[in-house]
C-alpha cells in the first residue's frame, strides 16, 4: 500500500470525525492480475488492519469490471491481463454493438457459463475470487469487515454498456439512443436459439426491429415509442 503514512491520517482523522467506516473497491484486475488463479491481496489486507486499528468498519465492493476510460486515466484498473488476452484472442466475449464497436469493460453476459478463461466460465473465476477473498479475510468478516457487495456490469453497476465509460467522460455528450449490444456471436446464438424454439426464425436476426439509429429521438422510432414494437409478443422475445 503506498503513502501508509498519510493513509493513516486520514483513517484517524475520519474516525475522529465519528465515522462509521469507509468503502473498500476490491478490484479483478489488481488481484489477479497476471495469472489466473494467483491472488495478491497484500494492499487490501493492510487496509483492512489499518481500519481495524482505526476503529472503522468496511464495506468491500467485488468489482470485476474495469476502471478508468483509459492508459492516461489516473484512476486506469483494466481487467485481469489474462482476461484481456484472451478477449484478444476472441473478440466476441466482449459486448458488441451492430457496427462492430466493442466495450472492452468487462466480459459479455451471454459467456458467463462458458469455460471460455483459461478453462474456467466467468461465473467460475468470480466465484472462485471471491472464495479467496472470504478465506483470506475470514479473521475480519463480520467484526472490520461488515458487508460486502458484488459490482455487476459495465462500471459495476448494470450500467448497459451501449453507455461507456468513456463516453461518461466527457465534458460534452450528443444527445444519442444508444445502441444494444446484443451483436458479439454468444449474444447472436442465445437469441437464434430462443427465436427457433418458440418458431419464430424470423425474430433471430439480431437487435430489435425498427430501433433506428443511434441519434434519434426515442419517440420517433418504431420500436422505442411509447406504443412502440417493445410492447408485442417479439418485444417482450427480445
Amino acid at each position: 500500500m503506498k503513502r501508509k503514512k498519510t493513509m493513516s491520517q486520514s483513517f484517524r482523522a475520519l474516525t475522529a470525525a465519528g465515522v462509521e467506516g469507509v468503502v473498500m473497491e476490491v478490484w479483478w484486475g489488481l488481484v489477479e492480475r497476471e495469472t489466473p488463479g494467483l491472488y495478491n491481496w497484500q494492499g487490501y489486507l493492510e487496509i483492512v488492519m489499518l481500519a481495524k486499528r482505526c476503529g472503522l468498519k468496511v464495506r468491500a465492493v467485488m468489482a470485476f469490471h474495469q476502471c478508468g476510460t483509459g492508459p492516461g486515466d489516473p484512476l486506469w484498473i483494466p481487467l485481469p491481463q489474462w482476461v484481456i488476452e484472451d478477449i484478444k484472442k476472441d473478440q466476441d466475449l466482449a459486448y458488441s454493438d451492430r457496427f462492430g464497436r466493442r466495450s472492452m469493460e468487462y466480459v459479455s453476459l451471454r459467456c458467463d457459463v462458458l469455460p471460455i478463461l483459461h478453462g474456467r466460465s466467468p461465473i467460475q473465476a468470480y466465484a472462485d475470487f471471491m472464495r479467496h477473498f472470504r478465506d483470506t479475510f475470514r479473521p475480519y468478516l463480520g467484526t472490520t469487515i461488515t458487508g460486502i457487495q458484488v459490482g455487476m456490469g459495465p462500471g459495476g453497476e448494470l450500467r448497459y454498456p451501449s453507455c461507456p465509460s468513456l463516453k461518461l467522460a466527457r465534458t460534452w455528450r450528443s444527445p444519442e439512443l444508444g445502441e444494444f449490444q446484443c451483436y458479439d456471436k454468444y449474444m447472436l446464438a442465445s437469441q437464434s436459439a430462443c427465436a427457433w424454439e418458440i418458431g419464430m426464425r424470423e425474430w433471430a436476426n439480431g437487435g430489435p426491429i425498427g430501433a433506428s439509429n443511434l441519434m434519434h429521438n426515442p419517440e420517433s422510432t418504431e420500436f422505442f415509442r411509447s406504443e412502440g414494437s417493445w410492447n408485442t409478443p417479439y418485444g417482450e422475445f427480445f
